[in-house]
């Protein structure tokens, strides 16, 4: 909910116990994507639908739903597909995307310049280019 609050937009979270359920605001035309993006992220949650989560579920996949719900969030209110504070939802993406693995060394890549790499774990000796600075 402090995420939303934070992006200034009119979609809503609401939970009981096991049961959450995520509103769209009627106005926005292109507020389904948001279950579209989701599923793009590797999270279905049904529009218009309860969903539920179990003892069944992980941390790691309650931490995978929020994830998706907020990066697909933010790429609609960063695109102006619902309303909402545009810049705090560039920011949250930028923030995302600049996000270097702990342990990465800073190097150069094939153009000659400068990247951060981690060891590839399928080729020892190899590295795989995970960002630039």
């Amino acid at each position: 909910k402090a995420f939303i609050a934070h992006l200034d937009c009119e979609v809503t979270f609401e939970e009981f116990s096991s049961m959450f359920y995520v509103t769209v605001p009627s106005t926005a035309y292109w507020g389904h994507m948001l279950f579209v993006l989701m599923r793009h992220e590797g999270v279905h949650i049904q529009h218009n639908r309860a969903n539920f989560l179990t003892l069944a579920h992980s941390h790691e996949d309650v931490s995978l739903i929020l994830s998706a719900f907020k990066k697909s969030l933010a790429k609609l209110v960063a695109n102006g597909l619902i309303e909402g504070n545009m810049k705090h939802a560039n920011d949250f993406l930028k923030q995302g995307e600049n996000r270097i693995p702990e342990g990465a060394r800073l190097g150069r890549n094939a153009e000659g310049e400068p990247a951060y790499f981690i060891e590839d774990p399928e080729n020892a000796g190899q590295f795989i280019e995970v960002g630039k600075p």
